[in-house]
């Protein structure tokens, strides 16, 4: 009598212990699927990209960027940059590489603050933005028989506000042989806030363009520009 009561309850208890397997098995294969998916170190604090070209404006979080179309992109073999005074020679830093100028507007949206430049090739290598000297716009300048006003065309580093955008001219130290493919990037702040936009600028630089900068290249590339009268 109690044989034949306990076999019609085995078939249950089987498929009780077959259902908490398959659901056991389910559970492990999610959580197998969310690990393997779960995004890495690197990939939850990378910036967010924002790419554009020359002629269009990159629209970021607390800022703008626009390198112009219609203005090129200069090269030199030494950088000059203004002296300590008016009447002193400006300074000249000579360089293996190629100095590369590139036209840019930057405006601040929201607060005031400073936007960091540089430039990505390729490989990934990266040059940061030559640093803007501390010449005061519009001084006397007095050198060489040229004498006016002088304006610092560099705006590296520059403080901006809101309603006043900077408009000039970046300088990057890169090898003569790196110019292809090269990319300007631009964040917020000194240093990159994690998920904070990046601002990616391919600046068209082809194998032809990358032979006319290096074979057109000036001997002497100015980070200033002098007006003669007073301004």
């Amino acid at each position: 009598m109690s044989d034949a009561v306990a076999r019609p309850a085995m078939p249950a208890r089987w498929r009780r212990m077959a259902a908490s397997a398959l659901v056991l098995l389910l559970a492990a294969v999610v959580v197998f699927w969310l690990r393997r998916h779960e995004p890495s170190y690197v990939e939850r604090f990378a910036p967010i990209i924002v790419r554009s070209a020359p002629g269009s404006v990159a629209e970021a979080r607390g800022f703008s960027v626009d390198i112009p179309a219609d203005a090129a992109l200069e090269s030199g073999r030494t950088l000059e940059v203004p002296g300590i005074t008016g009447s002193t020679p400006p300074g000249q830093l000579p360089s293996n590489a190629l100095w590369l100028s590139v036209p840019v507007r930057i405006e601040a949206t929201l607060d005031s603050g400073r936007v960091t430049a540089f430039l990505r090739d390729r490989e990934g290598r990266e040059y940061a933005a030559f640093d803007k000297s501390s010449a005061e716009p519009g001084r006397p300048f007095d050198h060489g028989g040229e004498g006016g006003r002088m304006f610092e065309t560099n705006i590296a580093g520059q403080s901006l506000a809101p309603g006043f955008p900077a408009t000039g001219r970046l300088y990057f130290e890169v090898p003569a042989d790196r110019l292809e493919g090269l990319h300007a990037r631009f964040h917020l702040g000194v240093v990159m806030t994690p998920n904070d936009h990046l601002v990616d600028i391919d600046l068209g630089i082809d194998r032809r363009r990358a032979d006319a900068l290096r074979t057109d290249a000036t001997p002497v590339l100015r980070t200033f520009l002098v007006r003669g009268g007073v301004l």
